[in-house]
């Protein structure tokens, strides 16, 4: 919320809640109009805060100022592309039966990071600009420009397969240095014809809508530019997103090396190393979700409650009847080498995470 009063400022002539670039120099942002008054009734020990706070043009609702309320929904927009944390109010339709509920539950936070990434164009009127998926902007943006002077004509064009694969090589190459630099080589930018030419797509998709028809020129141009903008923000986000992702994977390479060749990774041969390995491997889970399609569907990857539960059932019963036949029988079955108590821990929330970092069992002495 800091970060977003920071960004966002009241208009002076219409009194709305605007982004603080689209508004006139000089304007102060939220958080620079914040007043703070003392709480005459805040004690050092007591529950209240210290301080009373007011912020003038954004709380005042008289005469239908909506501006608390509009900064307030921005907010929870802005906070599910983010961390995936949707509100009741503004759920997805994966969140409304059961059966999509069931199987997302372990990952709530996935409809909203997931529509961040590949969501259509879409005017989000919450936001009032233009919104669509990252890494649809990023992709999109790859291949050669296009000059656009008739939408009809760029619609009509047709452009050879040597020309677009030429231009989506260089497009990599230009991306892959940017990332290795960090942006300081060259830096992968937006096409503005191509984007020109999805921004007049989806005004033609637009005419019954008020909203986006325009009297003057200049109108269509502030518009386009706050479009710009997004598709701009968007392809940065991704080159970050892409920049942790190799990051986190050449960091695993070094944590996962054997340079001694005694055929065993150094690392993970002590306590401290196999712990950090195990934390840089739950970060990249987490990180590249998307990225790695593997991270959602592979071994390594969290279960459904459920199911989980269904399945380390099965494996308690099955451990207990291989100890008891060990313990009566003296067998040992190749099936199973998971010692006594293993699979009991993992019914206690909490409690198997704890064994784990114990290393109680040789079996958690491998990093996953």
């Amino acid at each position: 919320m800091s970060a977003m009063a920071m960004n966002y400022g009241v208009d002076p002539e219409t009194g709305k809640v605007e982004l603080l670039e689209d508004l006139p120099e000089g304007t102060k942002s939220i958080w620079d109009t914040v007043e703070f008054e003392e709480n005459p009734n805040y004690k050092v020990a007591g529950a209240l805060d210290r301080y009373n706070t007011k912020v003038p043009g954004v709380e005042n609702l008289e005469n239908d100022n909506n501006n608390w309320v509009s900064f307030q929904q921005k907010v929870h927009r802005v906070g599910s592309k983010v961390k995936g944390a949707v509100p009741k109010h503004d759920s997805f339709n994966s969140q409304t039966k059961l059966i999509n509920r069931l199987f997302i539950h372990y990952r709530s936070w996935l409809p909203g990071l997931a529509f961040e990434r590949f969501g259509n164009l879409r005017y989000d009127y919450v936001m009032e600009n233009f919104d669509q998926g990252t890494w649809k902007s990023f992709w999109g943006n790859i291949g050669p420009d296009k000059a656009f002077n008739d939408f009809g004509q760029v619609v009509d064009a047709e452009l050879s397969m040597h020309e677009y694969t030429k231009a989506a090589l260089m497009d990599v190459a230009t991306i892959a240095v940017d990332i290795a630099t960090f942006g300081y080589g060259p830096r992968y930018k937006l096409k503005e014809g191509k984007a020109r030419l999805e921004f007049e797509k989806f005004l033609k998709n637009q005419q019954d809508n008020p909203e986006f028809q325009f009297k003057t020129k200049a109108e269509k141009d502030r518009a386009f530019n706050k479009f710009v903008k997004m598709k701009q923000g968007n392809i940065r986000a991704h080159m970050t997103e892409l920049r942790a992702v190799l990051g986190m994977i050449a960091l695993m390479m070094v944590l996962g090396g054997d340079w001694d060749d005694d055929g065993k990774k150094d690392l993970h041969q002590h306590w401290a190393g196999r712990r950090l390995a195990g934390i840089v491997n739950r970060i990249y889970r987490e990180t590249a979700v998307f990225a790695d399609p593997r991270e959602m569907t592979g071994p390594r990857a969290s279960g459904i409650p459920l199911l989980s539960l269904a399945q380390n059932g099965v494996k308690w019963v099955d451990n207990s009847i291989d100890e008891l036949g060990d313990a009566f029988f003296g067998e040992d079955s190749v099936r199973d080498r998971t010692p006594v108590g293993y699979y009991t821990w993992k019914f206690v929330p909490g409690l198997h995470g704890l064994v784990q970092i114990a290393e109680i069992y040789p079996q958690d002495k491998i990093v996953k």
